[in-house]
């Protein structure tokens, strides 16, 4: 009985957050599983290791232990990475709005892409990845952001710019001037911004 309690004790632990609400196709593939499982509840509980992954019609919410907070859109994948006190995040594909809470002195969070690795302290910002590029659109806050394969390269990224990151280098454009509206999500006072995430291009 106190072998299962313990067993039962861990497993609660490594709950990090929850899929607070979705739409359309989205399932979820557990650490050591082989297929992912459609969602079918809202509250699904979300451990290190879990992968959530969204169709061509899917949208996700999903709240963390912390208060941090991740919309997802179509066609996405998202996996987390680790989730203590060096906190990590994947994102292989699509689109995710996050709103990070200030983390405490001590703490970090990093988004991972295939081209982009972004360091966040807290802040909300939009990412729109693809096998070649991560789009970078923050909101408030700063993000600061290095290509994979070129570490050295360090952007700090605030409120009024678009960065695109290759797998090498980092190109920033001005929203003043050009502004990308199908990165931009409706202000929250209108509509709420999952909805508004539009699927990304075809890959």
């Amino acid at each position: 009985m106190r072998y299962l309690l313990a067993l039962l004790s861990i497993s609660f632990a490594l709950e990090v957050g929850k899929v607070e609400d979705f739409k359309g196709g989205v399932d979820k593939l557990e650490k050591d599983q082989v297929r992912p499982q459609p969602l079918t509840i809202q509250k699904a509980g979300l451990s290190i290791g879990d992968i959530i992954r969204t169709k061509s019609d899917g949208n996700a919410k999903i709240s963390f232990v912390d208060g941090n907070k991740v919309e997802i859109g179509p066609l996405t994948r998202l996996s987390v990475l680790n989730y203590e006190k060096e906190k990590a995040i994947n994102v292989a594909r699509g689109r995710v709005i996050f709103d990070v809470a200030k983390l405490k002195p001590g703490e970090g969070l990093e988004i991972k892409t295939p081209t982009a690795i972004l360091g966040v302290k807290g802040t909300r910002f939009l990412v729109d990845v693809t096998p070649t590029s991560t789009v970078v659109v923050v909101f408030s806050g700063a993000v600061q952001i290095s290509p994979i394969n070129n570490p050295t390269l360090t952007l700090t990224a605030t409120p009024g710019t678009v960065q695109r990151v290759s797998t090498t280098n980092i190109q920033t454009q001005n929203l003043q001037t050009e502004p990308p509206t199908r990165l931009i999500p409706a202000p929250e006072s209108q509509k709420p911004p999952t909805p508004e995430i539009t699927p990304p291009c075809v890959r």
